[in-house]
């Protein structure tokens, strides 16, 4: 009688286990950068994923976001749900910074991987740009063969919260 119910629940053991199939895993880029990233389980290396491109590859147990590029300017969401496992990358929330060049020289602003670089800004006139955190650290640089001079920063912000800066 053991060796009935035992076989039994050897039986019930074997039929009950189903190997999982798992969904695919849609990534999507919704920002304005291309992208590249890695999975812990996903192994091989894409092409950069450019702003409103999707990629789909097979999903395995476990996988988490093991790094991505533009980290100072994107975030990424994933969710796995019965429907399958999706995940996107969305831009952080960013200010405008207005550059006013008063100086006799053309400059370049800089702020980091916060920002591109403002470059080639014409002596006396104003360029624009976007950064991506609401503390940085703006630093000036002169083209090459343009001489440096002393300068002076002055930052300020506007009701939104976005950025002058003035050099002066």
């Amino acid at each position: 009688m053991k060796k009935i119910i035992f076989c039994f629940i050897l039986f019930l053991l074997f039929f009950s286990c189903k190997d999982y199939k798992w969904d695919d895993t849609v990534i999507e880029n919704n920002s304005l950068y291309a992208l590249t990233f890695r999975f812990t389980n996903h192994r091989r290396t894409d092409p950069p994923l450019e702003p409103g491109d999707s990629v789909t590859f097979r999903t395995e147990a476990y996988q988490r976001l093991l790094s991505h590029s533009h980290t100072n300017r994107v975030f990424f969401t994933y969710s796995a749900t019965d429907d399958g496992y999706w995940g996107e990358f969305r831009d952080l929330s960013y200010w405008t910074v207005t550059a006013a060049n008063e100086l006799d020289r053309e400059i370049n602003l800089h702020a980091g991987d916060w920002m591109d670089s403002i470059t080639d800004i014409p002596a006396g006139d104003d360029s624009y740009g976007r950064v991506y955190t609401d503390n940085p650290d703006f630093t000036v640089t002169f083209p090459p063969l343009i001489d440096a001079v002393h300068y002076a920063l002055e930052i300020t912000r506007d009701e939104d919260g976005n950025f002058l800066v003035r050099i002066f």
